[in-house]
Order: C-alpha cells, then structure tokens, then sequence
C-alpha cells in the first residue's frame, strides 16, 4: 500500500495514482518495445526471398502456435510460482532470439528457429504484463477498480507500438533490406530487459488460472456440451476467430500475389495492426443477434470481394474489415459466452476459448496455406468463406434456442 495520507481525499487520490504511474512506466515501456516489432509487415515477403513457398508459410503458422499452446500453461505456473517480472524478460529474450534467428537464415530449414522462439515469447508474454498490472495496483492502493481503465492504456500502447513498428518496418526494408527489420528488432527487444529490470515487482501473487487451464478447458465444455445455445456459440467464435487469425497471419500473400513493393507492406501492416484498435471499439456495435448475424455476413462478403480482387486498395479495405468485425466479434462472443457460463468457469473462459482457438487454427493454417500454393491465395481466400458460412449456420442455431 501506499504511505501516503488521505488528508483531501482529491489530492490522495491524485498522489496515489502519480505513484502508481511512476512505478508502472518501466512495465509500459517494455509493453511499447515488445510490441514495437520491425518485421510485422514483412515476414513473409522475406519467407518468400529465402526459398518459402505458400504451404511452408502456413507449416510455419502452425508451428508457432503448437508452441505456444504447449507453453501456455508451464509458463502461467512459472510466472506464478517463481518471478512474473522473469518471465517478462525470458519473454524478451525469446524474441530477440526469434528476431536473431530470421535475421541469420538464408534457407527454411534454420529459420525454424524463429517461431518456435516467437511461440515461446507469445506463451512467456500472454497475460503476464496484465497481472503484473493487476498485483501492482492492489499492493499500491489496495483495491483494483481502476484495473480495466490502466489495462486499456496499457494495451493502447502496445497498439501504436505495432502500427510504429509496421510503418517503419516498411521504410527499414525499402532503404535496407527485407533481412534489416529483423536486426533493428532483435536490439530492441533487448532494451526491453532493461525497461523490466528497473520494474519493481510485487513480493507475492495471486493463484493464477493459466495454472488450471486444463481444468478449467475440462469444465467449461462439459458445461457448454450441457447447453445447446452455447455449443454453437462456441462453434461460432471458433470460426471467427480462425478468420480472424488467417487475416492477420497470412494478408501478406495477396501482395505479393500482386507484386506489391516491400514499402507498401509497411502501410498494410499498420492497417492491419490498427484493427485491433478499431475492433476494441466495435464490439457494442456487432453485439446482439441480428447485429452478430449482420456482422459475420459483412465478413463473408468482403471474404468473397478479396477472392475475385486484384486491386491492392480494394484489398487493405477488405482485409482492414475483416480484421477489425472479426476481432470485435469475438470479444463480444467471448463476453455473451461468459454471461451463460456457470460462475466458477467464468474467470478462465477467455484463456479456454483463446487456447482452444489456437488448436482450431493448426490445421486451418496447414489447409490454407497448401491451398494457396496449390491453387494461388485468392483461391485459397475461399477457406475464409467456407468458415464464415460456418459461423452463420452456428449463429443462426445458437439464437434458435434462444427463442
């Protein structure tokens, strides 16, 4: 807690939350340098130039993600039951590895490395940062009721931080090389120890459900295969958030489909990273069941405008929309799955759904990505449709039982 005295309770507050901010600035500009990643924006044009074909792209999409669910847990108990401020800098350290890693290949057989060091850094960094956040307000002003309004600035940074990196990273592999990004952020990255070194952590922490994920997966779908309405809920989210991650891990190849310069990746790639931002303040709008309905038939429209386009300002559009109502949606399905949940699963169901998504994602990755090298990415742009076709199958069930 704070020492300071709660003489007028105006100038308390005040004094308390300058404290607190103080404290927090080492922790928010790590949150910018880890987010403030160069290649974004150019990774698989680069993939390409060392001898990736589009299967190969997606294999390596998989591979991340197998790494990172697989480290999900240890790493939650880790932070827990060792230090959160250590595994915040192993975080760091693993994505200087994977930077270091692309930076050094000249073939696909050693730039393996580098996912599976950026799914390591993915598992490290998921949720850390936040309970750090958390366990810092509650020691400092002993409640956390302002937790949700830090957390928003926190993730805003980490925003900008993406969309700086994507823009620059265009303007580093234009002026340099596509190999150059990585460089700049495998420096970066370890500027970030630094920022956490100065970090001062709390002396205890809280029980963490990254520690009962499996536990709480287990729970959380007998109970959703107990009610009708939530199991197409789920197989709803389950689809968008597919999408959603195709759009982000794979907008890359319809430019270089199209022959785009390396300096126009580092635009898209800020559109791209702004969508989060815009998702964020979507969701109230695509909430609600003729809203959701409505909304995931936006998506598949403009799934079905990038399969037939071949106009590089068409396309950011279309994949700007993608990116943002798919990402809103699934904060607002996550938030009405919540809402049918039992209390005791409540807590651990954003992890659930976001680690299940994951496993749902590998073999949509693997699929997409041989699609696209047998038949071309506009072509394969089809796996996008097929699932949100899905997900409006699922809404359309899931709000039947509603009635």
């Amino acid at each position: 807690m704070s020492s300071i005295t709660p003489t007028d309770p105006l100038v308390y507050n005040k004094n308390v939350m300058s404290v607190i901010l103080r404290r927090l600035l080492p922790l928010f500009i790590a949150k910018f340098l880890l987010s403030f990643v160069f290649w974004y924006a150019i990774e698989k044009a680069f993939m390409r130039s060392i001898g990736f074909d589009d299967g190969g792209i997606g294999v390596m999409a998989a591979v991340y993600a197998t790494v990172a669910i697989s480290m999900e847990v240890p790493s939650g108990i880790l932070a827990d039951r060792w230090s959160r401020k250590g595994v915040m800098i192993i975080a760091a350290i693993c994505l200087s590895l994977s930077s270091w890693a692309a930076w050094v290949s000249h073939d696909p057989s050693f730039y393996i490395l580098s996912p599976l060091f950026w799914g390591l850094f993915e598992a490290m960094a998921s949720g850390t940062g936040s309970a750090m956040l958390y366990d810092a307000l509650q020691e400092e002003q002993g409640h956390t009721r302002n937790y949700h309004t830090l957390l928003g600035r926190f993730e805003m940074i980490g925003g900008v931080a993406l969309i700086a990196g994507a823009l620059l990273g265009g303007v580093v592999s234009t002026y340099g090389s596509l190999r150059s990004p990585f460089l700049v952020t495998a420096l970066t990255s370890l500027v970030a120890i630094v920022a956490i070194a100065f970090y001062r952590d709390t002396a205890s922490y809280k029980s963490s459900a990254d520690a009962k994920l499996i536990e709480h997966t287990k729970g959380t779908f007998r109970a959703v295969l107990r009610n009708p309405r939530l199991f197409w809920l789920v197989v709803m989210f389950m689809a968008i958030f597919a999408v959603n991650k195709l759009d982000v891990e794979f907008y890359q190849l319809w430019y270089l489909a199209m022959d785009v310069p390396a300096g126009m990746f580092g635009f898209v790639g800020a559109c791209i990273e702004a969508t989060f931002l815009l998702g964020g303040a979507l969701v109230k709008v695509v909430a609600g069941r003729q809203r959701t309905i409505v909304a995931i038939a936006i998506l598949a429209a403009a799934s079905a405008v990038m399969i037939i386009s071949r106009s590089v300002w068409l396309t950011v559009v279309m994949q700007s929309v993608i990116g943002a109502v798919a990402f809103a949606l699934t904060l607002a399905l996550g938030a009405d799955m919540q809402e049918h949940l039992p209390s005791k699963y409540r807590a651990g169901a954003g992890s659930v759904l976001n680690t299940v998504g994951r496993v749902v994602f590998i073999p949509v990755a693997l699929i997409f990505g041989y699609s696209s090298k047998g038949a071309g990415v506009f072509i394969a742009g089809a796996v996008m449709v097929v699932l949100l076709f899905a997900g409006i199958y699922a809404a359309s069930r899931a709000y039947r039982q509603a009635a």
